[in-house]
């Protein structure tokens, strides 16, 4: 096949599109990215690729279009947020190669697959979009619109009409299928098919001091990932605890968070590392007494995501410490190798007190359950090839 990506973010940015990408082309499949100049996770976008428009990576041929630089502010995001809306569509206008398929990738802007529309229609090939984010229901998350207003109306209707044009739906959690049909009003063919993540298969240095007992955060520094509790609940331990809380990554509300240990008079306890590379993050989860995951609860849809860091965390084999909503929660559940807790500080400590508990034994057998059911599950191999015979399907009407 030859396979259009497209996905507003790409290598060197942390997301599955470059996963997936460079294991299609492993397989024997002509796969070309439409992506943006990368600035997603880091505090300066690197400047190498300033003057990348085009490059071969892993097999994968890549053509970046220029975005307005993110920075601080809801403006900025926007007029991010558009750019690659402008500068897609107009790749795609010129865009002739022959193309058997489109595959799209539906992070956080919906707005990023808007130009497909046009191009799918013109070129009358199938399309597939992979949904990571369920939209306009992920603004509400974010609290930055509400039911009812204007801009929730506007949202609903571009987001309908961009997945309308789908021919097949991947989704990334079980709960987005009721969404689809009870929110959206859309009943189209779909195929449960969950993040898959870089697999690490060596030995990894531990970057902890001896009679530590780490926790480790890696992820997006955001409103609906709730590390307040977290960190507050270090506050509550005792002054000679063995416990640390390391966090990885960036995000929008990373300075309130340090200015939250600040203010707590935490530092000797919670650090902040910034964004890591997979290979610069993997020795720190690895290693953890435990691996954290936090998604703000709630009764929306939204709650029922399942995070790539729940997916990486059962893979790293160490026990969890989680607080997530349903669709998580029962996947956390079936392992059996996890701490699930209220999103509040009280919770946490106890959960730490718990674990504190138990010996070496018992918190390897939690990990190791977690690793089982990832390999069993969820493995890298077992979701490539759910995705490839499907996209194949797509392809070929004839073979469906």
């Amino acid at each position: 096949m030859r396979i259009l990506l497209i996905s507003q973010y790409y290598y060197p940015e942390s997301f599955p599109s470059t996963l997936i990408a460079e294991e299609l082309a492993k397989r024997g499949h002509t796969v070309d990215v439409l992506t943006g100049k990368p600035n997603y996770g880091f505090k300066e976008p690197p400047k190498e690729y300033d003057s990348i428009d085009n490059e071969t990576r892993n097999g994968v041929n890549i053509h970046r279009v220029k975005l307005h630089k993110r920075k601080k502010g809801i403006l900025s995001l926007v007029f991010n947020y558009l750019s690659f809306w402008v500068n897609s569509k107009r790749f795609l206008r010129k865009c002739d190669a022959p193309y058997d398929l489109v595959y799209g990738f539906n992070f956080s802007p919906i707005l990023s697959l808007e130009g497909v529309r046009v191009f799918k229609k013109r070129r009358n090939i199938p399309y597939v979009i992979h949904v990571f984010d369920l939209w306009p229901e992920s603004v509400l998350a974010a609290g930055i619109t509400k039911k009812g207003t204007l801009l929730y109306k506007y949202l609903f209707r571009l987001s309908k009409r961009i997945y309308d044009e789908a021919d097949l739906f991947f989704l990334s959690s079980p709960g987005f299928k009721d969404y689809f049909e009870k929110v959206l009003g859309i009943e189209k063919p779909s195929v449960l098919v969950y993040q898959p993540i870089e697999e690490i298969n060596r030995e990894l240095p531990n970057p902890f001091q001896e009679g530590e007992k780490p926790l480790v955060y890696c992820g997006n520094i955001g409103r609906v990932q709730n590390l307040a509790p977290f960190i507050a609940a270090f506050s509550l331990l005792e002054k000679e605890t063995p416990y640390r809380f390391y966090i990885i990554g960036e995000g929008s509300e990373k300075e309130k968070m340090e200015a939250f240990v600040h203010a707590l008079k935490l530092e000797d306890k919670v650090f902040f590392l910034g964004h890591l590379s997979q290979d610069e993050a993997s020795p720190y989860k690895r290693n953890a007494f435990m691996n954290v995951v936090s998604l703000e609860q709630g009764d929306d849809y939204v709650s029922m995501t399942i995070p790539t860091k729940l997916l990486s965390s059962l893979e790293d084999g160490r026990p969890i410490l989680a607080s997530i909503g349903k669709g998580g929660a029962d996947m956390l559940l079936k392992a059996q190798g996890s701490f699930l807790i209220e999103p509040n500080k009280e919770s946490v400590l106890d959960a730490l007190k718990k674990a504190q508990t138990l010996d070496e034994t018992a918190l390897f057998e939690m990990g190791e359950r977690n690793r089982r059911y990832y390999q069993e599950n969820l493995s890298f191999k077992k979701l490539m090839d759910n995705i490839e015979s499907n996209l194949i399907r797509e392809a070929n009407p004839a073979k469906k």
